[in-house]
């Protein structure tokens, strides 16, 4: 019992360091590109904002980035055609392409 309340003490002190300590984060600096691109839906959850655009500079590369109709990285996705497969990827920064463009 004395090492789970160690144990919660010692995050919850870790929290309350890390969240009001004045540590400079460059990389907050270059999210700052993507604001307005997502946005809290009606069920409370976050999605990215169809028909959103801007330029993102990450790594001194300036990146034009472009959220289509439907909500997702790039351009307008034509109908798929006869016997056509796709793929559709869930997940993080890596699958939106941070740091990259479009074409990329």
């Amino acid at each position: 019992m004395l090492v789970g309340f160690t144990t919660t003490l010692t995050l919850i002190l870790l929290e309350v360091v890390l969240r009001f300590a004045p540590v400079p984060l460059p990389q907050l600096q270059q999210v700052e590109g993507l604001r307005g691109c997502y946005r809290v839906n009606s069920a409370g959850l976050l999605e990215t904002v169809p028909g959103w655009s801007s330029d993102l500079t990450v790594d001194n590369q300036t990146h034009s980035i472009h959220v289509n109709s439907i909500g997702l990285r790039g351009p307008d996705v034509p109908a798929p055609v006869a016997d056509e497969q796709r793929i559709l990827m869930l997940g993080d920064s890596f699958v939106m392409g941070y740091g990259v463009g479009d074409d990329e």
